[in-house]
């Protein structure tokens, strides 16, 4: 189930059925209000994704709907600060509820490591994070996902983080982007190389899945297990390549698309 306002409409869908509204007045929102609670008083949603933009639905609109609802995870897509003002207010009517962040605006470092636990965080925008962020953010939520945020890390802090994830006991995926050409220096510093096989142990580290060198195969994954930290590396070349890869590190395996 899924609600969502935009600068020119509100869309709300329960399963197949699609309620749209186009021309936004209070007189229109106030006919949802009342429409919503003779059809019941509460519900329960695995998912209910909000945006709550401050040129279309009010906050208090957003608030009345959902009055009486259960949400497992409540899904922000937050733009701005004000966007993530209005959010953190939500939070606090749903103090119960996991959260998943969206952020998709310049938020500052110390806000961002200040946000209260998240089921998933993701980083749609340009941000630098050196090592010591990115560890208290792994340490923090359940996702982290840094699709354009530049982190540096060397080597040995990625170990680092890969053991933190390792001997956490609750659910903990980190995903990044970094330069495949270092990574592959990296893996041959432990003791890997193009003739490696799947079982084959560096270290601290195991080979559990190689990718597919035939042309015409998508699975350019590498995959491999540091203690409890699954790793798969996306986008795979020993020589390198000309893509970043997309590291993803977690001790829940079937994140990563792959049962070991």
């Amino acid at each position: 189930t899924y609600y969502n306002g935009s600068f020119d409409k509100l869309v709300i869908s329960f399963g197949e059925d699609l309620f749209e509204l186009v021309e936004i007045t209070q007189a229109r929102l106030c006919q949802i209000l009342r429409a919503r609670k003779s059809l019941f008083r509460g519900v329960s949603f695995s998912k209910f994704s909000v945006t709550l933009r401050v040129h279309s639905v009010p906050l208090a609109f957003a608030l009345n709907f959902t009055d009486g609802f259960e949400i497992r995870v409540l899904w922000f897509h937050i733009n701005s600060e004000t966007e993530l003002q209005n959010s953190m207010r939500v939070i606090e009517i749903f103090p119960r509820t996991n959260y998943t962040f969206i952020l998709k605006f310049q938020i500052t470092i110390d806000k961002l490591i200040a946000l209260p636990p998240l089921e998933e965080m993701h980083i749609i925008v340009r941000l630098s994070l050196n090592s010591d962020q990115f560890l208290q953010l792994i340490s923090r939520h359940k996702l982290v996902h840094c699709y354009y945020a530049s982190v540096t890390v060397n080597w040995r802090e990625l170990k680092q983080a890969m053991k933190m994830i390792s001997t956490q006991t609750r659910d903990r995926t980190a995903r990044l982007c970094l330069d495949a050409a270092v990574v592959s220096n990296w893996l041959k510093s432990e003791g890997f190389s193009e003739s490696s096989k799947v079982g084959d142990a560096c270290r601290e580290f195991e080979l559990i899945r190689l990718p597919d060198q035939t042309e015409d195969s998508h699975q350019t994954s590498l995959f491999l297990r540091f203690s409890r930290c699954s790793i798969r590396i996306d986008r795979f070349d020993w020589n390198g390549g000309s893509f970043n890869n997309l590291v993803s590190m977690t001790n829940a395996d079937r994140s990563l698309g792959y049962t070991y």
